[in-house]
């Protein structure tokens, strides 16, 4: 196996690396080493590690400068801004990266994304729904290509399978549908199951990061609106697009996706008290902990639980993590469509890089089948690209397949309109308008919620023309 990842890498190495243009003065880094900054927080850094290192091996003198870091995107912020940029390549996550492309503070991937791996070539294994997001206008008034996709992050409904397995009726099933999903609902409540002192819930929830009902609530969007519609919605061609009250557009299914979450989270009896306040890991160490069987979360859980245990960096027997295809929603007419995370995770090299060519090498291995089944392996998720894990035999990992395989549409919140790209218009208006937080905080209604919205889109929309328009 060594010999075959040694053969492959060689031949990127002699496909990718052309002759180098110099040291990088500014940063004393010398001609044959790459400087690379990854975000190190859901996926961990092994799988960095472990390519960098396989890399290395197939480019004799060459070496990699990894600094995985949780604050990389500060970090790539500071550097930018820097007359003095050490750095040759970037893996990170933020809609800043839209703003450093469009001002020319990325190279260009032009040339990159015609080159070959795995007899494709770097464009076509692209998945998909981060195709049509992948070019962007430069400083020179043209379109170009300055990140690729990082992950294609999978979210959704998480499950104990032991705990659920208690609940009588269903022991050996999850819910299908919405209407299954309620009635496990109250049956866990039914059930009285207990976790130390206190009844095991049938969810917990992150309020710090309300974006996590979004990987659930947008894939019930595309079961009722289908990803046409959907991308239609996602050029913002008018306030009118936010306009739920229209029955015939695709945004009053939105609200309708809204309804049936809140049929769930409106009742606090159904999740772990105090849920409004939790961070991510406070929610997840719940989860692990026993105190609800269900939480929408994304893949990166996983990893996330194996670091809670620092001393082996294994599950207790009391977690047997699983994740549930989306539930049907009522009324679905596209019920294999759905919304993947990625949209602001890139993976791009600054302008200033001396050593372009090597991260061009480097990048084009991350994205091999090899790195895609190095970061299955070591990450417990997925790169954005067109791969087919190997050896799975780990029971959530076959869960997450089941769940992969039946995504036959799926969609991004990424737009080419310069709306979006200039002023990062989200689907709900604004990021602060997501109305989940809101509806558990306050005496408010899903109606009410999404009538701010819309009259925020018709107030606001002249003056985010004027001012992220082309």
């Amino acid at each position: 196996m060594r010999r075959k990842q040694t053969l492959l890498l060689g031949v990127l190495a002699l496909t990718s690396i052309s002759a180098l243009s110099g040291c990088n003065q500014s940063s004393g880094a010398d001609e044959n080493t790459l400087t690379v900054v990854c975000l190190n927080k859901g996926y961990g850094k092994e799988w960095i590690e472990d390519l960098a290192a396989k890399w290395e091996e197939a480019n004799p003198g060459k070496k990699i400068s990894l600094d995985a870091n949780a604050q990389a995107a500060t970090i790539i912020s500071k550097h930018l801004a820097s007359k003095n940029n050490p750095d040759d390549l970037y893996i990170s996550v933020g809609k800043s990266w839209l703003t450093y492309a469009g001002s020319g503070k990325f190279a260009s991937l032009d040339d990159l994304m015609e080159e070959e791996i795995d007899g494709k070539k770097v464009k076509d294994k692209v998945n998909s729904e981060f195709s049509t997001s992948l070019q962007q206008t430069g400083i020179d008034g043209q379109k170009h290509t300055y990140h690729l996709p990082w992950t294609r992050g999978i979210g959704g409904i998480y499950y104990n399978a032991k705990l659920l397995r208690q609940v009588q009726g269903w022991e050996n099933k999850v819910p299908s549908t919405t209407a299954e999903l309620l009635q496990l609902v109250s049956d866990i409540k039914s059930a009285k199951l207990t976790a130390g002192v206190d009844l095991v819930k049938p969810f917990v929830f992150t309020g710090r990061n309300a974006d996590y009902f979004d990987y659930t609530v947008l894939s019930w969007w595309g079961q009722l609106a289908g990803k046409e519609a959907i991308s239609e919605f996602l050029k913002y061609s008018s306030a009118a697009s936010f306009d739920y009250t229209n029955l015939d557009g695709s945004y009053s299914k939105l609200k309708t996706a809204v309804d049936t979450w809140y049929a769930i989270f409106g009742d606090a009896s159904n999740y772990v008290s105090g849920s409004l306040s939790k961070s991510n890991d406070d929610a997840q160490q719940d989860f692990l902990n026993g105190k609800a069987v269900m939480m929408m979360d994304c893949d990166w859980i996983y990893n996330e639980m194996l670091g809670y245990n620092t001393k082996n960096h294994t599950l207790p027997a009391s977690m047997e993590l699983a994740m549930m295809k989306t539930p049907k929603i009522d009324g679905a007419v596209y019920e294999d469509t759905y919304y993947v995370v990625g949209d602001d995770q890139y993976m791009a090299i600054p302008a200033t890089s001396d050593h372009q060519d090597l991260a061009k090498s480097f990048l084009k291995f991350i994205i091999s089948d090899q790195g895609c089944q190095t970061f299955f392996e070591k990450a417990h998720g997925f790169l954005a690209y067109d791969f087919t894990p190997e050896g799975v035999d780990n029971s959530y990992l076959t869960s997450l397949m089941d769940v992969r395989s039946s995504m036959k549409s799926c969609f991004t919140k990424a737009s080419d309109s310069p709306l979006y790209v200039n002023g990062n218009l989200d689907i709900w208006g604004t990021a602060a308008l997501r109305p989940f937080n809101a509806l558990l905080s306050s005496n408010t209604t899903v109606e009410a919620e999404f009538a701010k919205i819309k009259t925020t889109a018709e107030q606001s929309w002249g003056e985010w023309v004027k001012n992220w328009g082309e």
